[in-house]
């Protein structure tokens, strides 16, 4: 009897921590989608795309784990979201919008000047001497081709 009243306990333990896991995300991301400003519309759309991909990715994951070796989906798994990552980044203001980011401290004539050093040195001396990591600058180049300078304009406002 203590055997089933410890394990109803456990049960009960198991089933608040798994409920606050899949709650408390949504509820931070929702202040801070809010705080960027957006809308309470466009943050349930945002909630709900990102449940929609949850249950869809769910599946086939599965699948892919009773189909291939650990090692294959482990090397997959290491690669394909920094691919996709830079991808969306760089696609379009839609996806910056979405970014938790603080506020640029270069605005985007300073990110335009620091772009054209790169043609009297290379990207690890422009980066030390700015204090801004590699891959940023490589962000600001793709965003200044594709979209000119309105693409390294800040997207957000820091108050």
């Amino acid at each position: 009897m203590k055997q089933l009243h410890k394990n109803i306990k456990i049960f009960y333990l198991a089933t608040t921590l798994t409920t606050l896991a899949a709650s408390l995300p949504h509820a931070v991301l929702t202040v801070l989608l809010f705080a960027k400003g957006l809308s309470l519309t466009q943050i349930m759309l945002v909630q709900a795309t990102y449940s929609l991909v949850i249950l869809v990715s769910e599946y086939p994951s599965g699948l892919l784990a009773d189909l291939y070796s650990k090692k294959v989906l482990f090397l997959w798994a290491a690669i394909m979201p920094s691919k996709y990552t830079d991808e969306i980044e760089n696609s379009s203001y839609t996806w910056r919008v979405f970014y938790m980011s603080r506020k640029s401290k270069y605005s985007a004539e300073q990110k335009l000047a620091i772009l054209n050093e790169l043609t009297r040195s290379n990207i690890s001396e422009v980066a030390k001497k700015y204090a801004v990591g590699k891959k940023t600058i490589r962000t600001w180049g793709y965003l200044y081709e594709y979209q000119g300078i309105d693409g390294l304009r800040s997207t957000h406002n820091n108050h």
